[in-house]
């Protein structure tokens, strides 16, 4: 893991596991656009589901 994630204790108080964490990291990061919307609206459907914040640009 890289240094970056938070250890094992911290991601065990906050109630995710570090492998999440680092998945969580990297999607934020490294996703285009148009794949955070798609994840947003096809599987983050459920009302506690953890959506990703999209920035629209604007012309």
């Amino acid at each position: 893991m890289s240094d970056k994630t938070l250890s094992k204790v911290e991601s065990e108080q906050n109630g995710y596991s570090e492998y999440y964490v680092a998945i969580r990291t990297n999607a934020e990061k490294n996703w285009p656009q148009w794949r955070k919307v798609a994840y947003n609206r096809d599987f983050a459907v459920s009302t506690h589901a953890k959506k990703f914040e999209v920035g629209i640009k604007k012309s």
